[in-house]
């Protein structure tokens, strides 16, 4: 097998958000990277394209309908996300070549997109902190070493460079002015924000990185382009990495061509894992040898453990006539528009609401003024609620099934507890009501919550700590007992609120690689 040798390099693995974000981080610290994806370039940005009003159709299940007979049989998992439409669907991956398994009682949908940028290439950009409440709850069993102060410069950083539109970024639609007031009169004390969004910051010099859509991580990739010390390898698949004679370093990664099944050695001074949350587990758990027989990482058990997801499903659709008594702020555009707006934690014991459920949930709002000669305009609101962590809940390598590749696949087992039943029905209320406060009629309310993995948000399996007992990472995201592997995405959460953690992947990310560089500079890495 030929080895590709650069000793003084870090390897990225994963281009999606976190792994264009490292690769930005370490090469603005002065750090060459390597940056390995297991996908090809987009073939264009039309092929990205996720439109506005992509939720709403969503919820009427327009974009899954547009399947072809091909796709409903090798992307019968991949159709479930509401972005696939037959010009994101070669983004997604083939069940048939990308399978997993699943318990009878435990049915689980893995969205996965393999192209540069990940699944940012499929998402609508909402970006989120999480708050002060999120951390605390983290805390009592030392499974979070980090808090919001620590993260603090890095979320700055991160919205500082996507430049986030929300709160006195744009002036608000007339839609959004009249649910503040509806909201304020009928609901009062409720906070309700705009969405903050990602938009592009910066003139993109490779016409490839130029090619992804503003909401994904092209700013990110076009910095680190820029620097000069970024070197991107597209269609590498890292099987499995391999471990120096001491048992203490990552000496190489095996990288399979995903399209001639070539396999090389890739070779570096540090490696940092950001493939998504359960596959950088996969590679930990497919790199088992005789000083790690369990996984690398693994001596706490836990690797695998814990997995975690949004609770998402329960929503609701209400439509209000636009004319002949619509509210008078409220004037209706050439072209449809979708405003966009969130709700915090809306059932939070800190703010004093009484629920029979620990956790909390926050509320996604899509309001659709449409054209003018259309004459109803829609409103959808969407749930996502934390799930309580779960050990059992987890993944591990099946012994039997393998990929296209052939590298072992995961065997996936999650199941939602009663807290998270009681949660639901308590969404289920919350939106009835609040589509009625917004001022629409109700013409649709899903009440059963998606199965696990649906929101596209799981988190967990190689959670970070203060003790290699009770984690898989230390509080810097480094591997417990191997010194140079570095796991920054959200594998390494060990909880989460209820605002997308693509933004919190991202300050941890930056705070990890933030200290990658200064220990590389000081040779002690």
């Amino acid at each position: 097998m030929e080895t590709l040798d650069a000793a003084q390099r870090v390897v990225v693995v994963g281009g999606g958000a976190t792994g264009c974000w490292a690769a930005r981080a370490l090469t603005q610290a002065g750090v060459r990277v390597l940056l390995l994806e297991a996908g090809s370039w987009p073939a264009s940005a039309a092929q990205t394209a996720v439109a506005p009003q992509a939720p709403l159709d969503a919820h009427e299940e327009r974009a899954r309908l547009r399947a072809t007979r091909a796709q409903r049989t090798t992307q019968r998992v991949q159709r479930g996300c509401y972005a696939f439409t037959p010009a994101t669907a070669s983004l997604f991956v083939s069940d048939a070549a990308q399978p997993y398994a699943v318990g009878d009682a435990t049915p689980y949908r893995w969205i996965r997109v393999r192209a540069v940028g990940g699944r940012t290439l499929v998402w609508n950009g909402i970006a989120l902190r999480m708050l002060e409440r999120d951390f605390d709850a983290l805390r009592p069993d030392g499974a979070w070493p980090v808090g919001l102060p620590e993260l603090e410069r890095h979320y700055r950083d991160a919205e500082a460079f996507f430049g986030l539109t929300g709160e006195r970024a744009h002036a608000p639609s007339a839609l959004e002015h009249h649910a503040r007031r509806a909201i304020a009169r009928r609901w009062p004390g409720r906070p309700v924000v705009s969405a903050p969004h990602f938009r592009s910051t910066a003139a993109q010099p490779e016409p490839a990185v130029a090619a992804l859509p503003s909401f994904s991580s092209r700013d990110a990739l076009g910095a680190a382009h820029a620097s000069g010390r970024l070197e991107l390898r597209t269609d590498s698949f890292v099987s499995r990495l391999e471990l120096d004679a001491d048992g203490r370093r990552i000496a190489a990664a095996e990288v399979v061509d995903a399209r001639t099944r070539e396999r090389v050695r890739v070779t570096g001074r540090a490696f940092v894992l950001c493939a998504s949350a359960l596959e950088s587990t996969r590679l930990l758990l497919n790199s088992a040898c005789a000083q790690h027989p369990s996984g690398l990482g693994n001596a706490s058990g836990l690797l695998g453990s814990y997995l975690s997801d949004h609770l998402v499903g329960v929503s609701a659709l209400g439509v209000r006539q636009m004319r002949d008594g619509s509210p008078p702020a409220v004037v209706q555009p050439a072209a449809p528009h979708v405003t966009e707006l969130y709700f915090p934690p809306f059932r939070d014991g800190a703010r004093g609401d009484a629920a029979d459920f620990a956790g909390t949930y926050g509320i996604q709002a899509y309001l659709e003024a449409p054209a003018a000669d259309v004459r109803e305009g829609r409103c959808v609101l969407h749930a996502f609620g934390t799930v309580l962590p779960q050990r059992e809940n987890g993944v591990r390598l099946d012994p039997a099934l393998r990929d296209a590749l052939d590298v072992p696949a995961l065997r996936i087992a999650a199941r939602y507890g009663e807290n998270e039943a009681r949660m639901a029905a308590d969404q289920a209320q919350a939106l009835a009501a609040l589509t009625a406060v917004l001022g629409y009629r109700l013409v649709r309310l899903s009440t059963k919550p998606d199965i696990p993995g649906t929101s596209m948000h799981e988190v967990g399996t190689a959670r970070m700590g203060r003790r290699p007992e009770h984690s898989v990472l230390d509080p810097w995201n480094c591997t417990w007992g191997v010194d140079n592997l570095f796991v920054t995405d959200g594998a390494c959460f060990g909880e989460m609120g209820a605002a997308n953690p693509t933004l919190t992947m991202l300050a941890i990310t930056g705070r990890a690689c933030e200290q990658i560089g200064e220990r590389m500079h000081a040779g002690a890495l």
